[in-house]
């Protein structure tokens, strides 16, 4: 009877289900190779901030916006959400913004007012190839631009790129009203009257030397938590810097240096360049700036500073930062602000 059990039982191991047998563990899955590529994202970098930030590349042009900046004129609106803000004393001792954005779809709100462009700024971004968009020029510009072949995006050609704001028509100016935004930007992308392009330069060179990915560069100079500087006798710079965000706040006049657009935000850069020069008057009170001698400069970044000299070979070509040790400055990654000043006013600058 025993032999007839034992015997029974092993048939009826034998006939169950082989997926119901149990199996021993792959001593090899443990190992496996994880499969990166659908964990990772690909990030592109971003060549106005050095970021890397999208996940799609960045191969349009981007759109260099000349801002007023003249007191009566403020506030602006969409200058938070420029890569790169160049500010430079233009007639009369006031100075004006070019803003820089490789995405104004960033910019709420719209962005300008839009005024008038100048030569001296033309120097100091154009071998960033931008689209440089603007509401007409001085005499000296306009000979600049003509014996270079130079084609701009000028509101005194054709308004596709503009709009009216109706609520600052009611207390500003009308050259104080007029502005655009990422959809007005295309229109007049495509406006035979520009003869424009969207495509980039195939070398999309980055604006600057930027730090390595992920990585922060801390600057061996003096302190500088605070930053100031004259552009003139009514126009200054002025930067603080905040440790919990960090960046610096920008400040004018004394008061936050704001967008309209942008519920009032205040401009914050991770990057403070600032750039002495010769600067000769021409006729007309209008300006100009040696960018091929160049001169001294000072970086400022995480409450730090550094020395170093520069130059810039043409109007086309990139800046060359040299520090003391002979070696290239490297910013790191995020927005800047360039400022432009004359050597003269080198003794204004005071930071600690």
């Amino acid at each position: 009877m025993r032999k007839f059990l034992c015997l029974s039982l092993a048939v009826l191991y034998l006939a169950l289900p082989l997926g119901c047998a149990p199996t021993a563990p792959d001593p090899r899955a443990e190992f496996a190779r994880p499969d990166f590529s659908m964990v990772i994202p690909t990030f592109y970098q971003n060549p106005l901030t050095g970021v890397y930030d999208r996940s799609t590349p960045y191969e349009g042009r981007p759109f260099s916006v000349s801002v007023n900046n003249i007191t009566y004129g403020l506030p602006q609106s969409g200058i938070t959400a420029a890569d790169i803000v160049v500010e430079i004393e233009t007639e009369g001792g006031i100075t004006r913004l070019m803003c820089l954005f490789t995405e104004p779809e960033k910019a709420t709100g719209g962005i300008g007012s839009i005024r008038s462009l100048r030569h001296q700024f033309i120097g100091a971004i154009y071998q960033w190839d931008p689209v440089i968009v603007h509401i007409g020029t001085s005499d000296y510009t306009e000979s600049f631009m003509w014996a270079r072949s130079i084609r701009t995006m000028n509101g005194y050609n054709s308004e596709s790129f503009i709009y009216v704001d109706p609520e600052r028509k009611k207390n500003y100016d009308t050259e104080h009203t007029k502005f655009t935004d990422h959809e007005h930007l295309m229109a007049g992308l495509q406006d035979p009257v520009f003869s424009l392009t969207g495509e980039w330069n195939p070398a999309q060179a980055t604006a600057f030397s930027f730090a390595p990915r992920n990585q922060i560069i801390a600057l061996s100079g003096a302190s500088a938590r605070t930053i100031q500087y004259e552009f003139s006798s009514e126009y200054d710079g002025d930067f603080r810097y905040d440790p919990a965000r960090g960046c610096y706040l920008k400040y004018q006049h004394g008061n936050a240096h704001v967008d309209e657009g942008n519920s009032f935000a205040q401009l914050c850069f991770t990057n403070v360049l600032v750039l002495f020069a010769p600067v000769y008057g021409l006729y007309g009170g209008l300006i100009d700036v040696d960018y091929r001698t160049g001169g001294e400069g000072f970086y400022f970044t995480g409450g730090s500073s550094q020395h170093f000299t520069w130059h810039k070979p043409d109007y086309d070509q990139p800046f060359q930062f040299v520090l003391d040790d002979g070696s290239e400055l490297v910013l790191n990654a995020g927005k800047t602000h360039l400022g432009i000043i004359r050597s003269s006013f080198r003794d204004t600058l005071i930071f600690s």
